[in-house]
């Protein structure tokens, strides 16, 4: 008996067989994924430039200088011209400048480097859920990652080249994320160095990425035992970090010059409280609905598509009823570090800071605005899904994944209908005229969008 173990061992199982075995697990889910991203994600190639691109791309002077570029784009705004200086976002204008100096002036290069890093985003995301939720079965994981891949919302960030800042800052805070819950495996302090590199880089590609110093440590406490004394100094550490990215710009930099004007946020000149209030349930609302139903999607909103008002209207009052809700159920469960309160937590800290409560953005709202807030519905959903089928998905070993097939289906039917959407959206984007003329029929009250569209359409006419 002992013989014929071992030589059917030899035969089926050798240390090399095994070896390369592992190494085809481990590549399973990236090569999967990149599979998904150019499935879903491929036609945005062709695409030429669009709306807003000529930010960073071929109408910009400084990108145009490639590699003597740097030092200036190190030393001065974001977007500066005769009337306006904000913002500073060196990580973008860099990658670009670098990217003219080895291709030119190519949309077709910078869709496909958008593609690729849309999908390490999503690889580092599937990886630290992998992480967090390692005493759930890692369907978990999975599910959740493939719903935020597909997810239509995320086309403006993807198939835009301008919005190619949204997808660096949450690549870095990820995997600052990510290096983090190492140092707390390891404890290793060079992950943590590597992480305060990458937090630095994913705020110097655009400042939302603030808030994951509240997100990283708010991880650590739901998913890991670490003790709260290190999460507390971990958290001061993410702290000091932003707060030097903060001020450094403010005393090396020329300050700030940007109007916003009233058709693009009429918060500005609005400064009541009931109003401020009063706008920020309605956008938290309008966010909802875009979760769960990403239709339409367009390239600009502001006044009066989005409507600013006082809070005592029946939508108003019915999304403040749906906060209190789900606030409540968060905070009902945060000490027993249950997965929902994380994900209700998780979106109401990463949505903060456009919901026009405490800095009104422009535009009022924006497709990208909800880029890395849609994670926490993704997560919230794959882990709804196997509860409504009474699967317990604490029983990570004990469950075969053939007990998923049920929610498996329900996601698929999501994940497909998500898909034909972001598809379809992708191609609407490729170029002026085709973003213009698609979503122009459903913006009837965007004075903004309709003056692009207008001044768009004037530049068509051949000169006399």
């Amino acid at each position: 008996m002992n013989m014929y173990v071992k030589k059917t061992f030899t035969k089926t199982a050798t240390p090399h067989s095994l070896l390369n075995q592992k190494i085809i697990d481990t590549l399973k889910v990236p090569v999967f994924l990149l599979l998904l991203v150019f499935v879903l994600y491929g036609n945005t190639i062709s695409n030429k430039y669009s709306f807003d691109d000529d930010f960073v791309t071929y109408n910009n002077p400084q990108i145009q200088k490639g590699f003597k570029a740097i030092k200036e784009i190190f030393t001065t705004r974001y977007y500066v011209n005769a009337r306006q200086n904000y913002d500073y976002r060196p990580m973008v204008k860099l990658g670009f400048a670098i990217e003219y100096a080895l291709f030119g002036s190519n949309p077709h290069i910078s869709h496909f480097i958008n593609v690729i890093l849309y999908f390490i985003l999503c690889l580092l995301l599937y990886l630290i859920l992998k992480k967090l939720l390692r005493s759930y079965h890692p369907w978990l994981a999975l599910a959740a990652t493939l719903l935020f891949l597909a997810h239509p919302v995320h086309t403006e960030v993807v198939a835009s080249l301008k919005n190619r800042d949204e997808l660096l800052s949450m690549m870095g805070t990820a995997a600052a994320w990510y290096l983090t819950i190492k140092y707390t495996e390891a404890k290793k302090w060079r992950f943590i160095l590597l992480a305060v590199f990458m937090l630095v880089f994913g705020y110097f590609s655009k400042a939302g990425a603030m808030v994951f110093v509240v997100v990283i440590p708010l991880s650590l406490y739901f998913f890991t035992a670490e003790k709260t004394k290190n999460i507390l100094k971990i958290t001061g550490i993410l702290l000091l970090v932003v707060f030097f990215c903060i001020l450094i710009p403010r005393l090396l930099l020329p300050e700030i010059q940007r109007k916003i004007m009233f058709f693009e946020n009429p918060l500005y000149y609005e400064k009541g409280l009931l109003i401020r209030l009063g706008a920020a349930l309605s956008v938290l609302l309008f966010y909802f609905r875009l979760l769960v139903f990403p239709h339409p999607l367009l390239f600009y909103y502001g006044y009066d598509q989005i409507s600013v008002t006082n809070p005592f209207t029946v939508w108003n009052l019915f999304s403040l009823l749906l906060c209190i809700m789900l606030l409540g159920i968060a905070l009902f469960r945060f000490r027993r570090k249950h997965v929902l309160s994380f994900a209700i937590l998780y979106y109401f800290i990463t949505i903060s800071i456009y919901s026009n409560l405490l800095n009104p953005p422009p535009g009022i709202v924006a497709d990208r605005f909800l880029f890395s807030s849609s994670l926490s519905f993704c997560l919230a959903l794959a882990f709804i899904l196997p509860k409504i089928f009474k699967i317990n998905l604490n029983e990570k070993l004990t469950k075969k994944i053939k007990t998923y097939k049920k929610p498996g289906i329900i996601l698929l039917i999501i994940f497909l209908l998500f898909s034909v959407k972001t598809i379809s959206r992708n191609s609407q984007w490729k170029d002026f005229k085709s973003l213009y003329t698609n979503d122009i029929k459903y913006l009837h009250n965007s004075a903004k969008a309709h003056a692009v569209y207008a001044s768009f359409l004037y530049n068509q006419i051949p000169a006399s």
